[in-house]
């Protein structure tokens, strides 16, 4: 089974997870008889394209010298949209590793639409399209029979959604808590020790955890985009992102995390949801043995059931840990795949 890839964004995490399924694709021949290619990618600058596949290496190098994996010779197509990328290719699957815009996530809700409907498998970690959009995408996909996968637009590289899903099946959930954002998790963690909330930004902005507008972090509405994916997707909401109460961290100073820590406390940017959807976001205090007081760029999350408490704590910023999340999404489709295969009629 050949499958063929449009990858849609060329940033830290578009780069890590193309990089990765190149160096496993010897390794998911060998699982699932699948071979995988790069058929296009896509970026501001334009589109490089080649039905061969493409060299992810090669294309982040030419990126990295030249701005754009348009300057690829003789593949690179400076100037083509995605619009016009999805009539130039052939592909079975749709990767969006683009920025994410909470306001109305386009375009990206656009380019994902176009392609469900047009027969294309998508897998995407935009949040701001699946925040903003999950009911119109979900209805394309079952009426065009493709499939959507979203886990890496929630939890960086913990896979908060399948605990959820698994667990709400099994056990029925009634609430979820946790820190959703490894960025303003990094900071805070760093105030702690003594920096104070900029100095802290500057930090992760170095290290590559904020997102293109880090005021996404900072004001807490990544956070809220993740609970409404979640109440959406878990619960079968339809709340967005004006339902959610949202209070960030942008108003904290280090005397604050100094004050919470003599009293054997920190301070953490919680998430709240409820099975009525009703959902809030602000810094709480806590204690430090609590199990969402974790560190650095790590995620925690505590999911409530009608029988019990569970946990799940993880990486949650950096481009890797959303490409390996997105990689989770790709083997994920390929089994759903194969299935498909396996249930088709013999000749």
């Amino acid at each position: 089974m050949e499958l063929r890839l449009i990858l849609l964004g060329f940033g830290a995490v578009a780069r890590s997870f193309s990089t990765i399924t190149s160096i496993r694709s010897e390794a998911i021949k060998r699982k699932y008889g699948a071979s995988i290619k790069f058929v296009a990618v896509a970026d501001r600058g334009g589109v490089a394209v080649s039905e061969a596949g493409l060299d992810p290496l090669k294309l982040a190098s030419v990126k990295k010298l030249r701005g754009s994996v348009s300057a690829v010779p003789e593949l690179g197509k400076p100037g083509i949209t995605p619009p016009e990328l999805f009539e130039m290719v052939e592909a079975e699957i749709l990767v969006d590793a683009t920025s994410s815009n909470l306001e109305d996530g386009e375009p990206s809700l656009t380019y994902i639409h176009r392609a469900l409907t047009d027969g294309l498998d998508v897998i995407t970690a935009n949040k701001g399209a699946i925040s903003r959009g999950l009911r119109k995408l979900r209805a394309a996909a079952s009426s065009h029979g493709t499939m959507l996968l979203y886990e890496a637009t929630v939890g960086g590289g913990t896979p908060i959604l399948s605990f959820a899903r698994d667990l709400e099946l099994k056990e029925g959930i009634t609430s979820i808590r946790g820190v959703l954002n490894g960025t303003t998790n990094y900071i805070l963690w760093r105030m702690g020790e003594g920096l104070t909330l900029e100095e802290a930004l500057v930090e992760a902005r170095k290290l590559g955890y904020t997102e293109k507008n880090y005021s996404y972090d900072i004001e807490g509405l990544d956070t809220a985009c993740k609970l409404t994916i979640i109440a959406n997707s878990i619960f079968n909401e339809n709340i967005e992102l004006e339902d959610v109460h949202i209070r960030g961290i942008e108003d904290l100073t280090p005397e604050d995390l100094r004050r919470a820590g003599r009293k054997g406390r920190s301070i953490r940017l919680i998430g709240s949801l409820d099975r009525s959807g009703a959902a809030e976001v602000k810094p709480s205090e806590i204690p430090k043995k609590d199990h969402l007081c974790v560190d650095s760029v790590n995620n925690a999350v505590e999911v409530a059931t009608e029988f019990g408490e569970y946990f799940l704590i993880g990486e949650g910023a950096g481009g890797q840990a959303a490409a390996c999340s997105l990689i989770r999404d790709l083997a994920a489709l390929i089994r759903e795949r194969l299935k498909a295969v396996e249930a088709l009629p013999s000749p």
